[in-house]
């Protein structure tokens, strides 16, 4: 989904590059300036120093005081390419399909009377992320047998195991 870290008047927002298409090991940090200023390096080396004396360090100014080491160009490069792809696709164009598919995938799995999902009633405050548990089967074994079938799915036994 399309945010805006202003309107939003976030400190610090972080997401996965992968999650959006980009190769994996990339993502983005967003922090306000004012904030990001007074925090200290965590790592150190490269070009990420400024000055370095006896008894003092300086950093050289964001964003660099914050990219120790060699930079994952090619991940970078990536990260830019997912993102000129979505937006020539459009935001509104793909959360219409993903909408489009929640619902009948919804449709579909209601039928189920095997099936135990988990969503929300208010469409417009769900993702496209649909939680649900096969009664009486581990979720391992769901996760495995639908593998087999071409389904990838991520599977989480829960920590309260009353409904198996």
């Amino acid at each position: 989904m399309k945010i805006d870290v202003q309107d939003l008047d976030c400190d610090f927002l972080v997401f996965s590059g992968h999650k959006m298409l980009a190769p994996l090991g990339i993502g983005v940090l967003y922090g306000k300036k004012e904030i990001l200023n007074k925090m200290s390096p965590f790592l150190m080396g490269g070009d990420m120093i400024e000055y370095v004396c006896e008894q003092e360090t300086t950093f050289a100014p964001l964003p660099n005081k914050f990219e120790a080491g060699t930079q994952n160009v090619e991940g970078v490069i990536g990260l830019g390419a997912a993102i000129d792809y979505i937006e020539q696709i459009g935001y509104e164009k793909i959360e219409k399909i993903e909408k489009e598919i929640l619902t009948y995938a919804k449709e579909e799995l209601s039928k189920l009377d095997f099936l135990e999902l988990y969503i929300t009633p208010n469409k417009d405050n769900h993702s496209s992320v649909i939680s649900f548990n096969i009664k009486g089967v581990h979720p391992h074994d769901v996760a495995s047998i639908l593998d087999a079938n071409g389904v990838c799915i991520r599977s989480r036994k829960s920590l309260c195991t009353d409904h198996l």
